[in-house]
């Protein structure tokens, strides 16, 4: 993509392309481009599988089918955009064009996103309160609750056209606190990891058919712990106040320790002399 230059800057340059092709451009486009047909083409046999397989006529394959869509017109805009200018290198696109793409690509990708979520409730609720599924999940609930987040999702993508870009970053102390919220998403982003890898354990292990297989019964059990010490490493990894904390400490132990051999050593000379 433009970088501009030197020249004035004209707004929405850099989604335009630089108007020559370099190899890392055919590299980085070509790949590009396949992944996202991939993507879409994946995205539409799973629709078609969700309609055509009986099992999947429920709420589950509802909000899966939604969540697919989503993913389905984001990639579509990589195919369409994205791909073919990083490979070619267009430059006589209009930048209010790749403005547009750009918005109505990060709306289907959001979309998708939340949707993500629905489905992990879906199957919460469906291994945790099984008798409940089918009074919460109705034909109904699932119309309106894919609607109530394509709505909220539209309305949160507008803020980014009414809120300039120039309005952020600008304050030191928000700075401070917005890093390190994104850095407290992150660190409870890896101890969900293995969260999520030990309740998965645990409910294969609790729902198999036989209670013989201990080399499950042992993974079930040594996941819980790692994620235990994973819990606690987090908290000492992604916290520079932490590691601030812990380089003091060696700083100053060498240094106690060379004064205490001091200490001794005059005691001894004293007692010599």
């Amino acid at each position: 993509m433009s970088s501009c230059g030197n020249v004035s800057f004209v707004f929405g340059c850099e989604l335009q392309g630089k108007g020559y092709v370099t190899q890392t451009d055919t590299i980085v486009g070509s790949l590009i481009w396949l992944l996202a047909i991939a993507a879409v083409c994946l995205g539409i046999y799973n629709v078609y599988l969700i309609k055509k397989i009986s099992i999947f006529h429920n709420s589950f394959g509802w909000f899966w089918a939604c969540r697919t869509v989503g993913e389905i017109g984001s990639n579509a805009v990589h195919v369409i955009y994205s791909g073919p200018i990083t490979l070619l290198q267009l430059n006589t696109i209009p930048p209010m064009t790749g403005v547009l793409i750009f918005v109505v690509g990060y709306y289907f990708a959001c979309y998708a996103c939340v949707m993500h979520q629905v489905v992990s409730l879906n199957r919460t609720i469906a291994v945790c309160a099984p008798l409940r599924y089918t009074t919460l999940f109705r034909k109904t609930v699932c119309a309106i609750l894919s609607g109530y987040c394509a709505v909220v999702v539209f309305i949160a993508i507008s803020l980014y056209l009414l809120v300039p870009c120039n309005m952020k970053g600008q304050l030191g102390k928000a700075n401070v606190a917005m890093r390190r919220n994104v850095r407290f998403f992150f660190q409870t982003s890896i101890q969900n990891f293995t969260m999520m890898i030990a309740l998965t354990m645990i409910v294969v292990v609790n729902n198999q058919p036989s209670p013989n297989g201990i080399y499950m019964n042992v993974l079930g059990f040594i996941t819980i712990i790692i994620t235990h010490i994973n819990n606690a490493m987090a908290l000492i990894l992604f916290n520079p106040e932490v590691r601030a904390r812990f380089r003091m400490q060696l700083h100053v132990a060498p240094f106690s320790t060379v004064l205490s051999g001091t200490n001794v050593f005059s005691g001894v000379f004293s007692r010599v002399t």
